[in-house]
């Protein structure tokens, strides 16, 4: 893919990104110390290094970096403020409108 400059770079780091979304599912099951080991066990491992096993160990980096993103605390972003009045002019302006209407039909 020519047309795109660092394509190949910008696919990697997709793959990381969702490398490290699945880490962080299986530790919510499992302890993320078990699952670093287990990330480690496996690249270590000669047996377990085709393409279909696990894509993203192929790189020390990537490796180390899914590491070390199990064994981080979880950035905890704040929750975006909700706006539950929005919601009740969006529901309630249709509604008030109504009468509105009414007036123009009886009015010359």
């Amino acid at each position: 893919m020519a047309w795109f400059p660092n394509t190949p770079k910008l696919w990697e780091e997709v793959l990381l990104l969702r490398e490290q979304r699945a880490d962080r599912r299986a530790a919510a099951q499992v302890d993320a110390l078990v699952m670093a080991e287990a990330l480690l066990q496996i690249a270590s491992s000669r047996h377990h290094q085709a393409h279909f096993c696990v894509p993203a160990l192929s790189a020390a980096e990537n490796l180390s970096k899914r590491i070390e993103a199990l064994l981080q605390p979880e950035n905890l972003e704040p929750e975006k403020p909700s706006y539950p009045w929005v919601w009740w002019m969006i529901i309630v302006l249709p509604m008030a409108t109504l009468p509105f209407h009414t007036l123009t039909r009886h009015c010359p």
